[in-house]
């Protein structure tokens, strides 16, 4: 994998490019069939951007917005510092974030439907998808990813969804963790930072496992 950030950037725009022209995965996860009735020329499609922290999603999702695409970040650690009472690992805090995205896809299709113009190439980026809960749970139960793992195939069996697993360097990737908490203005978002393991090595790798496994 490409270590410059540059580099890993532009790789993954041209990917995308490539999958608007095909219509083709451009990733190593499929949820949706390509060749169903739902995937036409004129259906609203969603893609979703996953992998762990720091492995450049936000990048891209910040070049395709200057591209004119429709792009929905990420903003978790904002909208923790929304909800105090609620701790960012919690189930209800993930309940939250989850529901933020669903309504999020459901705005998006209304403004497709209105003025398809407004959607470009009719496809919209997601900055992480609905498998994150799951693959950020530390001690869940069977039952807790068995729970995300529903909700996640439901919406993709309701909307055109494909999601795409991002990858990088580790060193890469560590550079990029602790330069974004150095630089974090907000103590509240710096703390939440470290409570959702951001400086954690060994939790870092455990999330990059999980996505692995999403094969």
């Amino acid at each position: 994998p490409p270590r410059d950030t540059h580099t890993r950037t532009r790789m993954l725009v041209t990917l995308s490019r490539r999958f608007l022209a095909t219509q083709r995965p451009m990733g190593s996860i499929r949820l949706t069939d390509p060749t169903s009735k739902s995937m036409t020329s004129s259906s609203l499609r969603f893609v979703f951007l996953e992998g762990g922290a720091g492995i450049g999603k936000s990048s891209v999702c910040e070049r395709l917005a200057r591209m004119g695409y429709v792009v929905h970040f990420e903003r978790f650690v904002d909208l923790c510092a929304q909800y105090p009472r609620l701790d960012p690992k919690s189930a209800a805090m993930s309940l939250v974030w989850a529901a933020h995205l669903v309504q999020r896809m459901n705005a998006i299709e209304a403004l497709f439907q209105r003025d398809p113009s407004l959607v470009q190439h009719a496809v919209a980026f997601f900055d992480r998808s609905l498998f994150t809960p799951m693959i950020y749970s530390r001690a869940a139960s069977s039952e807790a990813v068995q729970f995300w793992r529903e909700i996640a195939e439901s919406v993709s069996a309701a909307y055109p969804t494909s999601i795409y697993l991002c990858h990088t360097d580790e060193r890469v990737q560590q550079m990029r963790l602790a330069q974004r908490l150095s630089e974090e203005s907000s103590n509240v978002a710096r703390e939440i930072r470290h409570e959702l393991g951001e400086d954690d090595e060994a939790f870092v790798r455990r999330v990059d496992a999980e996505c692995a496994a999403l094969r």
